[in-house]
């Protein structure tokens, strides 16, 4: 160590000291006045009371100057050299290589060197020297590799290195970018590199010189020659297209398949209509990017497209065509097309309707809810539309209006067998900002509405007698609606389940057949009717239970088949809440009329054998056993109802029932920082409750666990430490986890388990640099100061 370094040590250590601004130092000796003979040897200090922040001023700072080299020298002269400690000098503190990921699979030992091998040589071809095969060959769309295969052993096994050396074959013209290697000692290919190929719109020749050996000794007696090549610039995509029409001064744009001169290609682009060819440019960048197609073609390389515009303005309300070539050059290679690519567009023409349609062809019948669309020449204007600009005569409230693209949509329910007429404004407006300028009208006759019948009613309806009991249908085009009605229980509610879920039905529902007759529907033609089935005449004293089972009369053309289903219906007085947990069945009895709840009515679940009386507030309460419990009956004079556990047959005939409850463990476990570094000592804390459910469910000591194992992984898997710990008398556990020196930085997992659970905790092992920076410090009082005396 340097005097230096020793004297700037000493300075931060006075730092250190006179930065606590209540010491007050007393010193010993020289011509600073003697302290209390009585004290002890030492540095002495006293505390005095704080005052509050910003009450004083602060103090100004302490002047400080410069010292000369010369004093600086003099002050390092009056200290002692220090003494070299061993370690003073270090290398810089790498630390040591972390973990690495635990390997997958087994290692498999295998003998070294391994057992001759059985297999035979293969038999070498003798005889003249001949290639046998050559690729690619004519037309290729894209060429990144070459390959030549000889008849005999070209090369001594060796090294690549050395065996690329040899290469009896010459490509022309050279492609300095790729590189030639041997397959085996026969096989030689080229290859262009990853992700490389050959310069496209080029003719390549490959030769084999006559003369050269193989490794036999033998000639090859003639050259051999390929010639193969690469295809001439293809146009991949064009914009725009037919469809669409398009402005009067459109962006051209053009994709190809390899990298383009533009102008060079400009000269072959031809702008046509009627005969008469349009000039076109090269657009600038900032026409591009103003453009709305300014993101069509990014996933292709700059280099491989164009972008065109006309000179002047086109006419209107006509069809272009753009020819690219013949004898448009590539920038890759000297090939030129030798045949025309084109696409063609269209700019707008004044804007006027073109057709309207029923449905989505001509062939299909205009049915009340099949929509219309009136069609125009131009894609319009969806923010500046207003549905008010449709006029539909008849008036049909229903349909609404919409603009899509080129077409105005009319949705929504009209009237059978009627002609309507369609007006569209004049003030319509396009994307062009052009407007009809005057009304357009269509005309859709709609036919008769396709039969229909719906039961407004759920599979299982529970209908209010107070209100008159009574199943809703609607109806379309229908004059009755076929029905069947059969008086059943709640016994029959299982049958029910089957004979409803069991697909297609076959035969009769449950019950017995009370009636078999048809429900007259006020019919109107192709407008929907309000029916309903009044069940009083099948229900004594208007409460009961019934399965109707209905059916169209007709069948619709266009589907050929006719609307059908059944239905529960519950006629009562009582309404029936049920919320069941896993031992006890909640029921709440209300009265339909007015909602109010019912006390003193009998509740019973049939299958489980439980009965209860409701309370004040309606509500009855079942204890649930281990017997299935099927429907809940409430009965109160005259009324009952009935609520079944389920209404699907999968799920079993009874589904309330007292169900198991266990208990598990409940852990609490925290570390002491959360953030670690390699080498720490991580202590982690822990408890372990048993957790019962239930309603009464408690958290108490499990007292048959002794111990927990545990385990910990790095961030990369492995294993880094294990063990196990015992548990007090309130089943705690306490960790000292020492984190080794090359433990892998990131989330580490700690496992624990025991018999009956587990439980995984994690916290982080980062590490991070210490942060560098100088202090300097000056005292304007006399020193040295020394503990125990003064300096010289």
């Amino acid at each position: 160590m340097t005097k230096r370094k020793a004297l700037t040590l000493a300075l931060l250590g006075l730092a250190a000291v006179t930065a606590t601004a209540a010491i007050t130092l007393q010193k010993r000796g020289g011509n600073v006045a003697p302290a209390d003979p009585s004290a002890p040897d030492g540095l002495l200090f006293r505390l005095s009371e704080g005052k509050a922040p910003g009450s004083e001023k602060p103090a100004p700072p302490t002047p400080a100057e410069k010292l000369s080299d010369a004093d600086a020298e003099k002050l390092l002269a009056r200290l002692p050299l220090p003494k070299s400690q061993p370690g003073d000098v270090v290398d810089f503190a790498l630390r040591e290589g972390s973990l690495p990921a635990p390997r997958a699979g087994q290692t498999a030992k295998l003998p070294f060197p391994p057992a001759p091998s059985v297999l035979t040589p293969p038999s070498i071809e003798n005889g003249p020297l001949t290639v046998r095969r050559m690729t690619p060959e004519g037309d290729v769309p894209v060429a990144d590799r070459i390959s030549v295969t000889f008849s005999q052993p070209m090369i001594p096994v060796t090294s690549q290195e050395d065996a690329a050396a040899q290469v009896p074959v010459t490509l022309s013209p050279a492609f300095p970018g790729g590189h030639w290697r041997w397959l085996g000692t026969q096989t030689l290919v080229f290859e262009a590199g990853q992700g490389r190929r050959l310069p496209q719109a080029t003719e390549y020749t490959l030769t084999v010189p006559a003369g050269i050996k193989s490794q036999s000794g033998n000639a090859l007696s003639a050259e051999s020659k390929l010639v193969f090549r690469t295809p001439a610039v293809q146009l991949l995509r064009s914009f725009p297209s037919d469809g669409e029409p398009q402005t009067r001064n459109p962006l051209i744009r053009m994709a190809f398949d390899q990298n383009v001169d533009e102008q060079a290609v400009l000269k072959t682009v031809h702008l046509k209509a009627n005969g008469k060819e349009f000039g076109v440019r090269l657009a600038t960048p900032a026409e591009v990017i103003s453009s709305p197609e300014r993101f069509w073609g990014s996933d292709i390389p700059r280099e491989r497209t164009l972008a065109l515009k006309p000179v002047e303005t086109l006419p209107g309300e006509t069809s272009f065509s753009v020819e690219v070539g013949p004898g448009t050059p590539s920038a890759e290679g000297p090939r030129k097309t030798d045949s025309v690519q084109s696409f063609g567009f269209s700019t707008y023409g004044p804007l006027r309707m073109t057709g309207s349609l029923c449905g989505w062809s001509k062939d299909e019948v205009c049915r009340p809810d099949t929509p219309w669309h009136v069609d125009f020449n131009n894609p319009l204007d969806a923010e500046s539309f207003d549905p008010a600009m449709v006029k539909i005569e008849p008036k049909a409230p229903g349909v609404e209006a919409t603009v899509q693209g080129t077409q105005i949509f009319l949705q929504g329910s009209k009237k059978g067998r009627t002609t309507y007429r369609v007006t569209i404004s004049g003030k319509l407006k396009d994307q062009f900002g052009q407007t009809l300028g005057k009304d357009v009208s269509a005309q859709f006759v709609v036919k008769d509405s396709l039969p229909y019948v719906q039961c407004a009613a759920p599979g299982f309806f529970v209908a209010d007698p107070s209100g008159g009991a009574s199943v809703p249908f609607r109806t379309v085009n229908v004059p009755y609606v076929r029905l069947k009605v059969y008086a059943v229980s709640q016994n029959d509610w299982p049958a029910w389940l089957k004979w409803s879920n069991g697909g297609p039905r076959r035969g009769n529902p449950p019950g017995r057949l009370v009636s078999d007759k048809s429900l007259d529907v006020k019919e109107k033609a192709d407008e929907w009717v309000d029916s309903e089935l009044k069940l009083r005449e099948f229900l004594p004293g208007g409460q009961g239970n019934l399965v109707v089972q209905w059916e169209s009369p007709k069948k619709r053309k266009d589907e050929g088949q006719a609307d059908q289903g059944a239905l529960w219906v519950q006629a009562t007085k009582l309404g029936i809440s049920a919320h069941a947990d896993a031992t006890d069945l909640y029921a709440w009895a209300t009265n339909l009329a007015d909602g109010k709840p019912i006390s003193g009515a009998e509740v019973s679940l049939v299958g489980g054998g439980q009965k209860a009386t409701t309370d004040a507030g309606g509500l009855g309460h079942l204890t649930l056993n281990d017997k299935a419990g099927k429907r809940l009956i409430v009965k109160k004079g005259d009324a009952e109802a009935f609520l079944p556990s389920t209404f699907w047959e999968y799920q079993g005939d009874g589904t309330w029932t007292k169900q198991g409850q266990g208990s598990s463990l409940r852990w609490f476990v925290f570390d002491d920082r959360k953030l670690y570094k390699p080498g720490e000592t991580v202590n982690v804390k822990g408890w372990i409750r048993r957790g019962s459910e239930g309603k009464t469910g408690d958290l108490t000591l499990p007292t048959d666990l002794k111990t927990v194992d545990w385990r910990l992984n790095d961030s990369r898997g492995n294993e880094i430490l294990k063990g196990q710990a015992n548990l007090n008398a309130w089943s705690g556990f306490n960790l000292k986890l020492v984190l080794p020196k090359t433990v892998n930085l990131g989330n580490t997992n700690l496992y624990l388990s025991t018999a009956q659970g587990n439980f995984g905790h994690s916290f982080d092992v980062q590490e991070f640099r210490k942060p560098e920076f100088e202090v300097n410090a000056r005292s304007d009082s006399a020193g040295p100061h020394l503990v125990g005396g003064v300096g010289a």
